[in-house]
């Protein structure tokens, strides 16, 4: 079958496409066979019709498939979010990636560069001075010896080169705007997943719980912020079910809002993530 098979069939069906349709004509993207113009119809038709935890899965497992994986490296832990909030906030999973690493957990961070953001994982490590290493075996030597290593997305899922420039050019949010923490290279089995709504949250939720050997917290908050935020109540959804609200004033911490995180470029954002490394105190801490 061709994309355009599939685009009629979102056309026509309610339902849109079952899991196999789907994990079908998401190889055909991925292929480089599909026109631009197919493939900008079919995600556009897609952004129109529910996702399904059994669609999502079906898209993350043909992702993995032609993803450059580092085997072995399944303990390891990932914070990394959807992003998508619009919010232009510093760098929060980036910095609590190394905290965590710090307090003696692995951490194999999967991350981009900004997508609606001015400032992403990659552009404020890159900023800071860090390469953005494809190099598996130097990513599997720094996990040994510092507990850390930061997967860019691009190298270990090639395949999507031929999506990007498309998702880019057509300026709304897509299914493949939450896949990111689902196609971790490590194959990270425990994660804490931010995401910018309560529908994102429970699908993604739902497609982890999929998976029986995964664990995921995810979490959004009340203003719209893809983290827990200090400025309103933070909804967290286990995939094992469990839901659950926090505020700031649980953890014996003060309200601040969200003007108090305000990011900017790389260059700010990376000034700031030192002075929080060295110590300054503020709702960034």
């Amino acid at each position: 079958m061709m994309l355009k098979d599939f685009i009629h069939r979102l056309i026509q069906k309610p339902e849109g496409l079952s899991a196999s349709e789907m994990k079908s004509a998401t190889e055909i993207i991925l292929s480089g066979k599909a026109l631009e113009v197919e493939t900008a119809s079919f995600l556009t038709a897609l952004s129109m019709r529910p996702v399904t935890p059994e669609q999502l899965q079906a898209v993350t497992e043909v992702l993995m498939a032609h993803a450059i994986l580092l085997d072995g490296l399944e303990d390891a832990f990932d914070c990394c979010g959807t992003g998508g909030d619009g919010l232009h906030t510093l760098n929060i999973s980036t910095a609590v990636s190394f905290c965590l690493a710090g307090c003696g957990v692995r951490v194999a961070k999967h991350g981009n560069r900004a997508a609606s953001s001015q400032c992403g994982a990659a552009d404020v490590l890159e900023e800071c001075g860090i390469a953005l290493i494809a190099d598996t075996g130097f990513l599997r030597h720094t996990l040994a010896t510092l507990g850390y290593a930061f997967l860019m997305a691009p190298h270990h899922h090639p395949s999507l080169r031929h999506l990007s420039p498309i998702r880019k050019a057509l300026g709304f949010r897509t299914l493949f705007n939450l896949t990111g923490p689902l196609v971790n290279p490590a194959g990270t089995k425990t994660q804490l997943i931010g995401t910018y709504s309560e529908a994102a949250q429970d699908l993604l939720a739902q497609t982890i719980a999929l998976s029986h050997d995964r664990k995921a917290w995810v979490v959004t908050s009340a203003d719209g912020m893809d983290e827990l935020s200090l400025a309103a109540p933070a909804y967290i959804h286990a995939s094992d079910g469990k839901k659950w609200v926090w505020q700031a004033e649980d953890f014996g911490l003060s309200p601040a809002p969200l003007e108090a995180i305000q990011g900017g470029d790389a260059a700010y954002n990376a000034a700031a993530l030192m002075r929080l490394f060295n110590g300054e105190p503020g709702a960034y801490h």
